[in-house]
């Protein structure tokens, strides 16, 4: 059975199968999206879905209508945490399908996430504003990476001011991000010694907590 994160409840349960491990580990550079990543493994699925409807919604055929079989190299992400198809995980898996299509010159319309507690498979389609968002990450990413080169031996606090983008400052997604402590340190290191004590609103509980003993 297989799990669909863009799926409703009322529709038909997707199958699938894994004929063949194409690789395991692989490291895909991708000059055509500027994108480097190491698959956990890249794997041929058969997938037998609900048939798309044709109405304006797009939505999938219900229960006790056609299937249809999907088959092709899809990214395969093995995930221990409890965490059910987060945002981080699909936006890597999204991204992983870009590598997949690029290495094996066929279309990839979606990856698939294994949770090792849940014993889940989750298949996490290509969406294209979706992608286009995280694209348009990657790129605004790319120009401070490249400023930072450009400014070579430039002033340390134009270097600072360079380096990476604005910081989000959200409770919320703060909280949850895998990076947050590297976050904390690096803004300690960055800023207070140029701007003596840093007020970061909603965050500044948060920021004491991790680093009140520095």
């Amino acid at each position: 059975m297989l799990s669909d994160t863009r799926s409703r409840s009322d529709d038909t349960q997707s199958l699938l199968a894994i004929s063949d491990l194409l690789d395991v580990e692989e490291n895909i550079w991708s000059p055509t999206y500027g994108l480097k990543g190491k698959i956990d493994a890249t794997v041929h699925s058969i997938i037998s879905q609900p048939k798309v409807s044709s109405n304006p919604l797009g939505r999938r055929s219900q229960k006790g209508s056609d299937m249809e079989t999907i088959t092709g190299a899809v990214p395969f992400e093995i995930k221990t945490g409890r965490s059910l198809a987060g945002i981080e995980h699909r936006a890597q898996t999204m991204l992983y399908t870009l590598l997949v299509a690029e290495r094996y010159h066929q279309q990839v319309d979606a990856g698939l996430l294994y949770y090792t507690q849940k014993e889940e498979v989750v298949r996490v389609p290509v969406v294209r504003n979706e992608l286009r968002a995280l694209i348009m990450a990657r790129n605004d990413l790319a120009g401070y990476m490249r400023r930072r080169h450009q400014l070579g031996e430039g002033s340390v606090n134009d270097i600072e001011e360079s380096v990476l983008p604005p910081s989000i400052d959200d409770e919320r997604v703060c909280k949850k991000c895998f990076v947050v402590d590297t976050c904390m340190l690096y803004r300690r290191v960055s800023f207070f010694s140029s701007f003596g004590n840093l007020v970061i609103g909603p965050l500044t509980s948060e920021f004491d907590s991790k680093l009140h003993r520095l």
